[in-house]
């Protein structure tokens, strides 16, 4: 899937470009394709972008998902020129009358879980906050300035939910600069400023490739995300002491989401009311975001004070979902939300300076869990790693499998997904059938117990 698009292309020169343009018109002419068009292409740049060094891949009649760069740099709104050509109109300009103007840039936000290996994802949009202010426009007025160098293009709003029957896009981030650096800048830092909840997304991820040191020189090819992956996805490195005080004050504010402590903002009534009082002293609460983490013991002072190993934090809810955490003397702004990720409680956390690109999401341990994801080596199920439909099962019960033999294809979301035998053993059950709908976390196969003797 493509993830972020530009134009014009690094190292595009006219001659190249006047002989792609060629090239796509004839391809056109060839069938007597009359409208919206766009023509792909893929080039070798092993020896540098040369106009005899291109293929054609395919051609799709209609505008594609990455259509706004081209309008951003010539100004242009396709979609109206779609629709006059549709009407019997003539084109507005010609080739020559057309001018290029800057960068522009697109990055894809998507629900999708990048470590696991970009599957789709799903949930409800709690929160879906993108970059505002002068510089951000959320419709496009036919032309981009120094005014409005961002464009948000989006399908779904705030309380929507990202289901498994469609694609699962949520909004198309376009920014316009004078420069490629000037367009990548502003393309980080809407990026950091957008806010996603409740579902998991590849903004993370996204921002991390726009800081890119490789991609920031224009030195892309189509391997460049897979080169690269660990640090694209790796959690951000804090080294800094207050780095280090803003990451312990957004784990123990989700901690104290998650335990929904809180005093509330404009709530008299006694009944809601927080409290750290108890007839035996402070109350003491211990709290683990994950289950490889070590859990926090957070002392209740009262009135929004806690200490956690003998630092003193305060937390005071400025509006719904919106804090301002002290933590020993360190005085921050934060946006903090419980909600549920793939039907598992659910806590994410954002603070206004370091932006989303640092953001804290946890899923909540599960204390009914099993512990058994039938992903690790040895485990004796295969659980659907997303929501999606079953189009193939390649084994029946009581076939002898090998670890990773082939057990059967979900499809989510226009993508197959062959999933594995975890281990060596033998089929034992089939939960399942060719056409089964399943949820995440859904069982699929199991395979017989290990013995001590496996």
């Amino acid at each position: 899937q493509k993830v972020i698009e530009e134009a014009p292309a690094p190292g595009m020169s006219a001659s190249l470009r006047a002989a792609m343009c060629q090239a796509a018109v004839q391809a056109a002419r060839a069938v007597h394709y009359y409208g919206a068009g766009t023509v792909e292409f893929i080039v070798d740049a092993s020896q540098g972008l040369r106009s005899d060094g291109f293929w054609f891949m395919e051609m799709n009649t209609r505008l594609q998902v990455e259509h706004p760069v081209s309008e951003a740099i010539t100004g242009l709104d396709f979609v109206e020129w779609q629709l006059r050509i549709a009407a019997g109109e003539a084109l507005p300009l010609r080739q020559e009358q057309i001018t290029l103007n800057g960068h522009a840039f697109e990055a894809r936000l998507y629900a999708e879980d990048v470590p696991k290996g970009f599957l789709p994802a799903t949930g409800r949009l709690d929160r879906l906050r993108f970059a505002q202010g002068d510089e951000c426009s959320s419709e496009f007025s036919g032309e981009f300035s120094h005014r409005h160098a961002l464009r948000i293009d989006s399908g779904v709003r705030e309380g929507d939910t990202i289901s498994a029957w469609y694609d699962p896009m949520i909004a198309k981030i376009i920014t316009h600069g004078s420069t490629r650096d000037a367009a990548l800048g502003q393309l980080s830092r809407a990026l950091a400023q957008t806010h996603v909840m409740g579902c998991t997304t590849n903004t993370a991820f996204l921002h991390a490739l726009s800081q890119h040191e490789g991609f920031a020189q224009g030195a892309v090819d189509t391997g460049l995300i897979e080169r690269d992956l660990d640090a694209l996805t790796q959690a951000p490195i804090v080294d800094t002491v207050v780095d280090t005080a803003v990451v312990t004050a957004m784990k123990i504010l989700a901690s104290l989401v998650a335990l929904q402590v809180l005093p509330r903002r404009d709530d008299s009534s006694p009944w809601r009311a927080q409290g750290g009082w108890r007839a035996w002293g402070h109350a003491e609460y211990l709290c683990a975001l994950s289950p490889d983490e070590r859990a926090l013991r957070i002392h209740d002072r009262g009135d929004g004070r806690f200490e956690v190993d003998g630092v003193p934090i305060s937390v005071r809810e400025q509006a719904p979902g919106h804090y301002r955490v002290s933590v020993d003397g360190v005085l921050r702004s934060m946006t903090a939300l419980r909600t549920h990720d793939a039907g598992r409680a659910a806590v994410s956390v954002f603070d206004a300076e370091l932006g989303a690109g640092q953001a804290l999401h946890c899923r909540l341990p599960d204390p009914l869990a099993t512990g058994d994801d039938g992903a690790t080596a040895g485990g004796d199920t295969v659980l659907a790693p997303m929501p999606g439909v079953v189009t193939a099962i390649h084994v029946q019960t009581g076939d002898t499998v090998q670890h990773d033999t082939p057990v059967l294809v979900l499809e989510a979301m226009k993508m197959e997904h062959t999933l594995r035998a975890p281990r060596d053993g033998q089929v034992a059950d089939i939960a399942v059938e060719v056409g089964t709908q399943v949820h995440d976390g859904q069982l699929l196969v199991s395979l017989t117990p290990k013995t001590p003797n496996d």
